[in-house]
């Protein structure tokens, strides 16, 4: 069982290092975390197509979390095999309200659409149980947070800073924590920038793979952070190894030449 980062869901930004979606693969399930604009794209260029996906789980009504819905809904269309659409019940309502009218036909129709708050994917050796968590980016808008509760891994997804909410985390062996590298927008209630994340008690930032928005990253390239950036398609768990889960010490060590600016073009 592996989990994937998939790419940033955001239309606008195409920065490799700021995914906020993700894949998790099994022998036996495909399962998709968020839905982002040309999701076949960036499944094909992991060696992964559109029919092998079973299960899709948005976590937020957010058009970097359901954009990706139309083109995956007109790709199944009269086929027999339709994946899973599963969110908390909150979440499938907002879905619908914003889906349907702009795209002229029901989420039933083309999914299979269940309302869960856990999910079980199971192997013959292993299993994995996600949990949707809320995230209270907006109490207006149903948000979650995703929680691999097997492998000790915590999704954020788009929220605030909330140092109480991620003290419950602590747990788990790492927390990829959504970030807002674009300085000039305003008047949005999250993610958090990475100089407010930095403010974060350390025993937090240890725990902390970042992902997230914006075309600001190279301002921040040359700085070697206690919060790495997580890479587009690196397995953040992967069951089959030795070290399951992503290591930042290793990561470090594997990449220092191109972090510290080092690498010579050949």
């Amino acid at each position: 069982m592996k989990l994937r980062s998939l790419g940033s869901g955001s239309s606008t930004c195409r920065h490799p290092l700021v995914p906020s979606c993700w894949l998790l693969q099994s022998a036996g399930a495909t399962v998709v975390i968020g839905a982002p604009w040309q999701l076949a794209a960036r499944l094909e260029a992991i060696g992964i197509s559109l029919d092998q996906i079973d299960m899709i789980l948005p976590l937020s009504p957010r058009g970097d979390q359901i954009g990706g819905l139309e083109e995956i809904a007109h790709y199944f269309m009269g086929k027999s095999k339709k994946p899973y659409l599963v969110a908390p019940e909150k979440l499938l309502q907002k879905i619908k309200e914003r889906i349907e009218p702009a795209f002229l036909f029901y989420l039933k129709e083309l999914f299979q659409v269940k309302a869960v708050s856990r999910i079980q994917v199971k192997e013959e050796h292993i299993s994995e149980t996600l949990s949707f968590v809320p995230n209270y980016l907006d109490l207006n808008i149903p948000s979650y947070g995703i929680r691999l509760e097997d492998a000790k891994i915590f999704i954020t997804g788009e929220t605030a800073l909330n140092e109480t909410w991620l003290f419950k985390e602590m747990g788990c062996n790492a927390i990829l924590h959504s970030c807002n590298l674009s300085a000039g927008i305003t008047g949005y209630p999250g993610p958090p920038s990475l100089a407010e994340l930095q403010t974060l008690p350390v025993y937090l930032q240890n725990k902390l793979w970042l992902y997230g928005y914006g075309n600001a990253f190279a301002e921040h390239e040359s700085q070697i952070i206690p919060m790495l950036f997580l890479p587009q398609g690196a397995a953040v768990y992967d069951s089959a190894r030795r070290d399951k889960i992503l290591n930042k010490e290793r990561y470090l060590r594997e990449n220092a030449k191109r972090l510290l600016g080092n690498e010579r073009e050949p």
